[in-house]
């Protein structure tokens, strides 16, 4: 129901269910019916009882702290997030890849690539880049669009596979730091590897061969 509820944004009624689970005393018994309540709230845009709900978990589990940042960076507050993310640590509670994937998204968002780097240093240390694609492509997003392309290439070279959202990503930050011509090269590569380009990939590499063209027009043109 609380699923529903979400997917359909009836909040009315999510408020409905949430007072019937309070007055059965079963809420905090589950605390995957809790990680459905926060996920409910949040689908429905109640963005402050979500908030308020999981502040007055005993228990939070990691679903738990993962769907409250998840909500803070869909609502562009970074900040915030990132803030949860340290008093999740402060608690003991173990990030895992999700964790991860949303404080670099934020940290790429809002240019905390400090904290993004010390990020990056544990995720080595738990050799989580071995299986896990999406993280490295994150990654490589959030060094690219920080203007550290050197490290986006590095991350980039060290990761065992590559899909279109890992070149996209790197032709992307070569595009929007002016790299125009390593962006070319990233795209004429891409297809040597047999990587289909995407619309985003397409949307990238036009953007360069347009920007390139006007720097040759105004080189050589009279």
């Amino acid at each position: 129901m609380m699923k529903s509820c979400g997917e359909h944004k009836e909040i009315s009624i999510a408020k409905s269910i949430h007072a019937h689970v309070v007055q059965r005393e079963v809420l905090h018994k589950d605390i995957c019916l809790c990680n459905a309540l926060i996920s409910m709230y949040a689908k429905c845009g109640a963005l402050l009882d979500a908030i308020a709900f999981f502040e007055n978990l005993p228990c939070p589990n990691v679903v738990s702290w993962n769907s409250i940042m998840s909500i803070y960076y869909q609502h562009g507050l970074h900040h915030q997030a990132l803030s949860c993310f340290k008093q999740m640590q402060s608690r003991g509670q173990s990030p895992n890849v999700v964790t991860y994937i949303c404080i670099l998204k934020c940290c790429s968002n809002i240019g905390f690539i400090k904290n993004g780097q010390e990020i990056h240093a544990i995720i080595i240390m738990q050799t989580l880049l071995c299986n896990n694609l999406a993280l490295g492509n994150v990654l490589v997003h959030m060094y690219a669009k920080c203007g550290m392309l050197r490290e986006a290439q590095d991350v980039f070279e060290e990761l065992p596979e590559r899909d279109v959202v890992t070149w996209s990503s790197l032709i992307s930050g070569y595009g929007y730091h002016q790299m125009h011509d390593e962006a070319l090269k990233c795209f004429w590569k891409m297809q040597h590897e047999d990587v289909l380009p995407d619309v985003v990939t397409f949307l990238c590499i036009l953007k360069s061969c347009t920007s390139s063209l006007l720097r040759w027009e105004k080189k050589y043109m009279p």
